[in-house]
């Protein structure tokens, strides 16, 4: 219901909407409208007068009209004679117009209100960095970006001393229109601070771009001190540049100079051309070690204009020695090396070092030696120096005027004690023998090397221990110590002497000498019987004494057996040897080692616990394989051992149930004693039965068995 009453409001109101439009139509057909309403300058309640408002449809006008001096206007339209595409278009080339569309069919008058038009306005210009600075004179500029829509009638810049200029101040005019130009400013104050802006002129009035600022110059030129250099007696060179003739040309250029700080052209000076660029000058009849103030100028119209000031100091005229490190040190000498580097215009008529034990030796207090003479490069060797001893070491260098000395050097001579090493040691039980070896005597000969050894814990010295004495020089030695004591630690050190002293090897020795008991070691046993083991020993050293018997020694109950105990004998002396124990139990564990006679008595070796066998044969069983023909198989054995006592029955033995025995099988008999045998068999059902194979071998300690075969059914 609601929706429906909606939709009848709707269609009734626009029935009523149209009938009144088509009466309204064809009334406003006849009729005469006038147009009014007031034109303002854009964002301003300013009007805009004499500005054309024109109706128009794009390409037809049908009248013009112009705003009075209040803006205003009036335009008088008989709606019959235009059509629905004109507009009101207001404004012309002097500013932007404004379309406005044409309401109100049906209205005798209707007021269009207030329209904002942007209209012309002052130019827009910019001014540009000034350029070409001098001490009068400056090139200065602009660029007119807009002319507001108005032509631009008059354009430049102005400037003047204070910020902010005017066309009120100084000014120039570099014709109209859009673009850059530039202006030329003369007849500036030197040194003087100008403020400059571009500008340009339209009927609307006048524009000025942002401020910059300069300075005018001094009007002097730049010049620079660049060096002073080659200073000698009574000489030097001096090098400058002039960068700026500050406007004016550069009519005298030089250096000045003076025993006063800031010399002026009124003191001593050179004169090296004109213009600008880079100068050298030659200062001469200068004085002696003498302090000397020295800068460069340059004169042009407006005056001199001085360079940095630099300080330097005349020689005295002594010659410049320089002393360079020493090379080759050795314990009683060195090679010096020293250079002259100038005679101040002097003649160098001697040179040399001087050197002492004392700071800044000099000819006069301290031992010297000499060198030739002239400039350059020398060298010299001192001699018979101290071992050890610090020495300070000065180049000198004379002439008419004097001595002098080049810096100073410390150098300390090495010790001269030679250089020994420990190399190794061996020890036995009252010897021991040392080897080392003396690998530098620092250039002074070593006179007695050898080895210092004490009982005392510590570090033995040739005045307090027992020495040995081995040769002299350098290279290897030894020494043997004899008739030492058993179980004794000893301290041990090699020594060297020379000239210089006494030295010691850096490896302090602490050894300690045997028991003189022999070293002796159970290796391994073999052939383990019932009734015997073969044993093996080996006797790595004597310990300096002779091996008189050598052996095993053995026990069931004892287990760490000697030769109290049963024993059997294998030789004398070291190395490696084998004796058999016999008349054993069987299956009986037995203790037994290695030992060792010598006179200092008996060693033994590490025990080792060996089980006899039972007595009873080893036997192998020979694999059947292929060894079947028919209703036949050949097998055998292989007897390793006979477990001490005589194989009396040997053969093969096979049944059908597993592991087969001659108690309950059928067996051969194939001979007696060790070794290999075989045995062919020719009862076998092949066909149908699997049988067990395998070998035996009977002592009289009874029967054993091979591993087993296993012959399965086969087609024959």
């Amino acid at each position: 219901m609601k929706t429906r009453y909606y939709l009848s409001g709707i269609i009734s109101a626009l029935l009523v909407g149209i009938t009144a439009l088509f009466v309204a139509c064809d009334k406003d057909l006849n009729d005469i409208v006038k147009y009014t309403g007031k034109v303002v300058y854009i964002n301003t309640t300013n009007p805009f007068p004499d500005l054309e408002v024109r109706l128009t449809d794009g390409s037809n006008v049908y009248c013009v009209e112009h705003t009075d001096s209040e803006g205003s206007f009036t335009l008088t339209v008989k709606v019959a004679e235009i059509s629905g595409d004109y507009y009101i278009l207001v404004g012309d080339s002097t500013c932007v117009p404004k379309k406005v569309g044409l309401p109100g069919y049906g209205q005798p008058e209707i007021n269009l209100g207030t329209i904002e038009v942007e209209g012309p306005s002052a130019p827009t210009v910019k001014t540009t960095q000034v350029t070409n600075i001098t001490s009068n004179a400056a090139v200065a500029g602009g660029s007119v970006e807009s002319d507001g829509r108005r032509t631009i009638t008059a354009r430049g810049v102005c400037y003047g001393k204070s910020p902010y200029p005017t066309l009120s101040d100084l000014s120039s005019k570099e014709g109209t229109g859009l673009g850059d130009f530039t202006s030329s400013l003369k007849d500036l104050e030197r040194n003087t601070i100008y403020y400059v802006r571009a500008y340009a002129t339209n009927a609307i009035g006048t524009a000025y771009g942002e401020q910059v600022k300069f300075t005018t110059k001094e009007g002097v030129a730049t010049v620079t001190t660049d060096s002073v250099y080659n200073v000698s007696t009574h000489t030097a060179k001096c090098k400058g540049h002039i960068d700026s003739d500050g406007g004016f040309p550069v009519t005298k250029r030089g250096t000045c100079w003076s025993k006063r700080p800031d010399p002026t052209i009124d003191d001593e000076i050179t004169e090296d051309g004109s213009g600008l660029g880079v100068f050298t000058s030659t200062l001469k009849n200068l004085r002696e070690n003498t302090i000397y103030y020295v800068r460069t100028y340059a004169t042009n119209a407006t005056g001199t204009a001085y360079g940095e000031q630099i300080i330097i100091t005349t020689l005295d005229g002594l010659p410049v020695v320089k002393t360079e490190p020493a090379d080759n040190i050795k314990a009683n000498s060195m090679v010096c090396y020293g250079e002259v580097l100038s005679d101040c215009d002097i003649p160098v008529t001697a040179r040399g070092f001087c050197y002492g034990t004392n700071w800044y030796p000099t000819i006069e207090d301290a031992m010297f030696t000499t060198t030739g003479k002239g400039l350059g490069k020398y060298q010299t060797t001192l001699k018979d120096l101290d071992f050890g001893k610090t020495y300070f070491i000065r180049a000198y260098a004379t002439n008419e005027i004097g001595t002098s000395y080049g810096n100073q050097i410390e150098v300390t001579t090495l010790s001269g004690l030679a250089e020994v090493q420990m190399d190794s040691i061996m020890v036995n039980a009252n010897t021991i023998t040392c080897y080392a070896k003396v690998l530098s005597d620092c250039d002074v000969p070593v006179t007695a090397r050898g080895f210092c050894y004490s009982t005392t814990p510590g570090r033995p010295t040739i005045e307090d221990a027992t020495v040995t004495t081995a040769g002299k020089g350098l290279g290897q030695f030894q020494s043997t110590f004899t008739n030492l004591e058993f179980n004794t630690t000893y301290y041990i050190r090699t020594y060297a002497t020379n000239a210089a002293g006494t030295v010691y090897g850096i490896w302090d020795a602490s050894m300690t000498t045997g028991d003189g008991l022999p070293e002796v070691y159970s290796d391994s046993v073999s052939e383990v019987r019932a009734s015997s083991i073969v044993c093996h020993g080996s006797i790595y050293s004597e310990s300096g004494f002779t091996i008189t018997e050598r052996g095993f020694c053995y026990s069931s109950t004892n287990a760490n057996p000697t030769i109290e105990d049963m024993h059997a004998t294998g030789g004398v002396g070291a190395g490696s040897y084998s004796c058999t124990l016999l008349s054993l139990s069987a299956s009986t564990t037995y203790y037994l080692r290695a030992y060792a006679t010598n006179s200092t008595g008996t060693k033994y070796g590490e025990v080792l616990s060996v089980t006899t066998t039972d007595g009873r044969p080893v036997v192998e069983t020979t694999p059947v394989g292929e060894n079947i023909t028919g209703n036949s198989v050949t097998s055998g054995g292989y007897i390793i051992d006979d477990g001490g006592f005589p194989i009396i029955a040997r053969g093969i033995v096979y049944g059908t149930t597993p592991y087969p025995t001659i108690e309950q099988d059928e067996y051969t008999n194939d001979g007696v004693g060790k070794g290999y045998y075989s045995s062919t068999f020719t009862k076998f059902d092949m066909s149908t039965i699997t049988y067990y194979v395998r070998a035996y071998a009977t002592n009289e300690k009874g029967t054993t068995y091979g591993e087993q075969e296993i012959v399965t059914p086969r087609k024959i």
